[in-house]
């Protein structure tokens, strides 16, 4: 099951959402407001109260970027993303989580 939306607003109304869950956060590195997918990842993981594994996609390939990235310890893909490598990185972070 799929839960997308289009704002770090939108992913805390789902949050609240009784039962809501997720298995890993797909989240893209720029966001509108000056966000980074990765302080949204850590503020969400914050508010589920446990971790979750997280794959941030990013066009952007400036070395000040990608050194942040990968400073996060989460996945990292490049667009544009082919179906085959996102499968694999989507199967790899859930064979890490706990059973």
């Amino acid at each position: 099951q799929v839960t997308a939306v289009g704002s770090y607003a939108q992913a805390m109304e789902k949050l609240a959402t009784v039962g809501q869950t997720w298995d890993v956060l797909i989240i893209d590195y720029r966001l509108p407001g000056n966000l980074s997918g990765i302080e949204v990842a850590r503020n969400l993981q914050s508010q589920l109260g446990h971790p979750v594994p997280v794959l941030i996609i990013t066009g952007n390939t400036g070395p000040e970027r990608l050194q942040e990235a990968d400073r996060s310890g989460y996945l990292l893909l490049h667009k544009p993303v082919q179906p085959t490598r996102l499968r694999s990185a989507l199967q790899y972070l859930t064979s890490q989580q706990p059973q």
